[in-house]
């Protein structure tokens, strides 16, 4: 193979490389689209139902200004979005 070959081959590669990621995306973007019920109940479950939009609010408000002492957001486990 000559440098001219390589490059073109290096190329191809790269090109599909992109349009399988960008299929893929695509793909897992709209499957996600066509899943049926509301994203917030799957994520935090069915204490959604429970609280009034006055908590919600309040609840969305003091995450956002509560900074972590590193100065990013504190990451949530999966028992702390359960207790939501």
């Amino acid at each position: 193979m000559t440098v001219n070959e390589t490059v073109k081959y290096i190329m191809k590669k790269a090109v599909q490389l992109l349009l399988s990621l960008i299929v893929l995306s695509l793909i897992v973007f709209f499957v996600s689209r066509l899943a049926p019920g509301d994203p917030l109940r799957a994520y935090y479950g069915e204490s959604v139902e429970r609280m009034s939009q006055q908590q919600l609010q309040a609840a969305a408000a003091s995450q956002q200004e509560q900074p972590h002492a590193d100065g990013q957001k504190p990451r949530r486990t999966g028992r702390q979005r359960q207790q939501c």
